[in-house]
C-alpha cells in the first residue's frame, strides 16, 4: 500500500522533543513495511526550511525510504476546490494553503496520508484516510450549517 506522508510526520520522526516523535517513528515504519511511502514536492520544500543544503533534505528522504512526486494537474485543480470552499467558509488565508496541496496530492492518488496534523485533512478531503495521533479516520462530506427556521 502507497502512504503520503505530511511535513508534520517527517518533523516529529526527526526531533526526539516533538510530542509525537514516537508515534511518528512508529507510524512510518509500519507505513514502510506495507509499502512505498511518497511525499509530494511541497512538502519536500518544507523539510528544506530549516536545513542548510539540499542534500541534506536529500539524506533526509534517502535515510526514510521516501519518493518524491509531483502535484498532478488533477492535485492542482482539487487543492484548488478545496481553499475556495475554505474561503466561502469563512477562512481569512488570502493564498493556498500547503496542507490543501499535500492533501490533495494524497486524495487523487487514493492513498492514505500520516500526518500529526489532521484538522484540514479531515475537513475538506472527503474519503481521504488520515492517520493521525488518534486514530485512522476517513474525511466525511462536508454537511451544510443548519438554516434558522422560516416563518
Amino acid at each position: 500500500m502507497t502512504t503520503f506522508i505530511d511535513t508534520s510526520t517527517i518533523f516529529a520522526a526527526l526531533r526526539e522533543e516533538e510530542p509525537h516523535h514516537e508515534w511518528a517513528v512508529e507510524q512510518i515504519d509500519a507505513a514502510r513495511a506495507e509499502g512505498a511511502l511518497f511525499i509530494p514536492d511541497l512538502v519536500f520544500a518544507e523539510l528544506c526550511y530549516d536545513q542548510n543544503q539540499v542534500g541534506d533534505v536529500l539524506a533526509i528522504i534517502e535515510e526514510l525510504e521516501i519518493e518524491r512526486v509531483g502535484h498532478t494537474p488533477e492535485a492542482l485543480f482539487l487543492a484548488s476546490k478545496v481553499f475556495r470552499r475554505y474561503r466561502e467558509n469563512g477562512g481569512t488565508k488570502l493564498t493556498m494553503l500547503p496542507d490543501f496541496l499535500i492533501g490533495a496530492v494524497a486524495r487523487t492518488e487514493q492513498a492514505p496520508l500520516l500526518t500529526a496534523n489532521e484538522d484540514d485533512f479531515l475537513k475538506y478531503f472527503e474519503g481521504l484516510e488520515v492517520i493521525c495521533p488518534s486514530g485512522r479516520h476517513v474525511a466525511e462530506p462536508e454537511r451544510p450549517a443548519p438554516r434558522g427556521r422560516r416563518r
